[in-house]
């Protein structure tokens, strides 16, 4: 589960709570200026992120023992599973149209709001438990995974040339067919199965 700041569900199931706190720059991988409304810290959990200058915790992981020990009834069965608590909220960050400047008191320091920083906290978190099952892992593209096929979405404006092993069936608009690559058209989708001949 992933949550964000000041989340009373995290705080009434798993016992949960951040200590609010100021807006403060992050670390991982690049120093990111945050952006949003709420912003707070965690204690008792695995940091996975930190505030800079040492102000606390910004991404906590709560598994196991750690997750049990937070948890505000203590019953007869563990919790299972991993909770990732976020001191900032990661949705809104990612989503932002406006880009924040380097806080003042910063200086002339490189610091990156989260869509520009190229940051893989999210990719590297779910990467440990879910499968990206259809192979396209790019901005822009979606796929919907089924048993017998794929329907991948290209939001991007570009052309999309879709990898050799799938097949494409049923386009929304069918491209102009000027070689043997398929491709998918900008802002469209299509039906598409893995096909073993290629």
């Amino acid at each position: 589960m992933l949550h964000g700041p000041l989340d009373a569900l995290a705080k009434s199931c798993f016992g949960i709570e951040g200590k609010p706190c100021g807006k403060m720059p992050y670390r991982y991988e690049k120093t990111i200026i945050p952006q949003g409304e709420a912003f707070c810290t965690y204690d008792g959990g695995k940091s996975v992120s930190d505030y800079i200058d040492g102000a606390g915790c910004c991404v906590a992981e709560y598994a196991g023992d750690m997750l049990a020990e937070q948890a505000p009834e203590k019953g007869e069965k563990p919790f299972q599973g991993t909770v990732y608590a976020f001191g900032v909220r990661i949705g809104s960050a990612y989503a932002s149209k406006n880009i924040p400047h380097v806080p003042y008191g910063s200086g002339n320091k490189e610091m990156y709001p989260f869509g520009l920083s190229g940051s893989t906290l999210i990719l590297d978190i779910l990467s440990k438990y879910v499968i990206p099952v259809s192979g396209i892992r790019e901005r822009g593209i979606e796929t919907g995974v089924f048993e017998n096929g794929m329907v991948i979405v290209n939001h991007r404006s570009e052309p999309y040339v879709l990898p050799e092993k799938y097949q494409a069936y049923h386009y929304q608009y069918p491209p102009d067919r000027r070689d043997s690559a398929e491709i998918l058209a900008g802002h469209s989708a299509v039906w598409v199965s893995k096909t073993s001949e290629r």
